[in-house]
């Protein structure tokens, strides 16, 4: 997602956020519902005689909860663009900003390093001086190629360049 906002000292806001097929709650509900499954075919099991079929149930549903939580922490990146007069502000960050990288707008550039297949996807970097960055590595390319003329828009050139 590529959202722009301008707030009223006329900075200019893009918020880029990965895109989340589902919620945390909405993840929880379906571990509990694979979870209650698999405990009532492993008691089924121990009852017949196989009690360790229980241990690997309860192994098997610590391995999905651990992933549904990076899946679900993954899914949560976002990016802060804040354009100001004479500096610009890259934050980046889950659910607050954990890093931040300050540029001098007018030596701000925007690389894009266009993709080498057709099915891929373009790279997006923030370039001033001996600082680089990248923005939108979670996006796909519609919303790149809408970043990038948000972008434009505020007055920062565009440096195309080719992988190899």
């Amino acid at each position: 997602m590529v959202a722009t906002q301008v707030t009223p000292t006329n900075e200019v806001q893009i918020l880029l956020r990965a895109n989340q097929s589902a919620s945390w709650r909405i993840n929880l509900c379906v571990l509990a519902g694979i979870s209650v499954a698999g405990l009532f075919i492993a008691f089924g099991f121990m009852m017949l005689g196989a009690p360790w079929v229980l241990l690997f149930v309860g192994l098997e549903i610590v391995a999905l909860a651990v992933c549904f939580f990076l899946a679900s922490r993954a899914s949560t990146r976002q990016q802060l663009i804040r354009i100001g007069k004479s500096q610009l502000v890259v934050e980046k960050g889950h659910l607050y900003a954990e890093e931040a990288l300050d540029l001098p707008r007018q030596w701000t550039r925007v690389c894009v390093e266009q993709a080498s297949h057709p099915l891929g996807s373009d790279r997006l970097y923030l370039r001033a001086m001996d600082k680089m960055t990248p923005v939108g590595e979670f996006l796909n390319q519609p919303e790149i190629a809408l970043l990038r003329d948000r972008l434009r828009q505020q007055g920062l050139p565009i440096d195309i360049q080719s992988r190899v």
